[in-house]
């Protein structure tokens, strides 16, 4: 199987605007957002990532998005009970 990242994917299409990246893509956000940074920065679209797949992601995910121009303000919510379903919110404030 073949894949591109969203910035390619981005940048083949011509988008001139992206307003929100969803991502629950079983641990391989980190990945999926390295990706997808210069859209990001260009954009700044709302983010929900999910941050429970592997046990460091609570850590490395926001700290992934902050390095990314865009002054992005974080926000976690949990969904469930259990330890599962915990979803990084991100946006820009104007």
């Amino acid at each position: 199987m073949q894949f591109i990242t969203l910035d390619e994917f981005v940048e083949e299409k011509h988008l001139d605007s992206v307003d929100f990246i969803k991502m629950d893509i079983e641990g391989s956000e980190i990945e999926a957002i390295n990706g997808s940074s210069r859209t990001i920065a260009r954009f700044k679209p709302k983010l929900a990532i999910s941050i429970y797949h592997k046990k460091d992601d609570i850590i490395k995910i926001p700290a992934v998005i902050k390095g990314i121009e865009g002054g992005y303000h974080l926000y976690l919510r949990h969904c469930t009970p259990g330890i599962n379903e915990t979803i990084l919110f991100a946006k820009v404030l104007k």
